[in-house]
C-alpha cells in the first residue's frame, strides 16, 4: 500500500470531539483474568502459541502473553462503537484472531483489511486529531474513553517498539483438528457482543 493511501487512512480514521476531562492521568494495572481471557489464553496455548497479543476492549488494554501468562497490559485507544465485525462507516475494532505485519518503516502494524478495499486496520502511535486530548485518554483508568477511533488501535511510542520487538519472535499456530498451521505474530482483539466461539473457527485468522 502506498503513502498517500495511508495518509488518507490515517485521516479517515479521526472521530467525533468529546469535551469531558477524562477521570485519571495514571495508567492501569494489570487487572484478574475474565472467564474469556483465560480461555483464550487456553485455545492459543492448545494450539501451540503461547506468546501473543490480546486486546480487550472493554478493559481498553493490549495484554502480553509470554508462556502462557499475562506479564504486562498496555493502555490503548479503540473504535468508538461497541462491535465485533466492519461497519461501513467504520467505529468497530473487528474480533478474530489475526496475523500483524509492519510496514512504512515499523510507524504502523496492520492486522485486518478492511473490506473492500486495500487498507488495513492499524495499530499505530497515538493520533493527535484537534480538540480530542487522545494522548490525555490513552492514560485514563476509564475504559470508556478509551473509545474513539474509528477502528484503529492507538498505543504509545513504547508501546509501538514493545510490540515490534515481540514480532522478532513468531510463533507457529498448529490447528490439529484440521492439520492446519500458520507461523505468524498473532493479536487476538476479543469479542465483547458475540461469545467467544466466534473467533474461534477455522479459517477465520485474518492476514493483512
Amino acid at each position: 500500500m502506498n503513502f498517500s493511501k495511508r495518509l488518507f487512512l490515517r485521516s479517515l480514521f479521526a472521530a467525533t470531539t468529546l469535551s469531558v476531562a477524562p477521570l485519571s492521568m495514571a495508567q492501569s494495572d494489570v487487572l484478574a483474568l475474565t472467564d474469556d481471557e483465560k480461555r483464550m489464553i487456553n485455545f492459543m496455548k492448545a494450539s501451540d502459541v503461547e506468546n501473543f497479543l490480546m486486546l480487550n476492549k472493554n478493559r481498553g488494554q493490549i495484554l502480553f502473553v509470554e508462556n502462557g501468562v499475562v506479564t504486562s497490559a498496555e493502555s490503548a485507544l479503540t473504535g468508538k462503537y461497541r462491535g465485533d465485525t466492519h461497519r461501513s462507516d467504520l467505529g468497530t475494532t473487528p474480533a478474530g484472531i489475526h496475523l500483524l505485519r509492519s510496514y512504512n518503516n515499523n510507524t504502523d502494524i496492520g492486522f485486518k483489511e478492511i473490506p473492500g478495499t486495500n487498507l488495513d486496520y492499524l495499530i499505530h502511535r497515538v493520533a493527535t486529531p484537534p480538540g480530542q486530548r487522545r494522548p490525555e485518554r490513552l492514560k485514563s483508568l476509564n475504559p470508556d474513553w478509551k473509545r474513539i477511533s474509528s477502528g484503529c488501535v492507538n498505543v504509545t511510542q513504547e508501546t509501538l517498539n514493545k510490540i515490534l520487538k515481540f514480532m522478532k519472535t513468531p510463533a507457529i499456530l498448529n490447528n490439529k483438528d484440521r492439520d492446519y498451521s500458520l507461523q505468524g505474530s498473532f493479536f487476538v482483539v476479543l469479542p465483547e457482543v458475540m461469545p467467544l466461539e466466534s473467533i474461534l473457527k477455522y479459517p477465520e485468522i485474518s492476514r493483512p
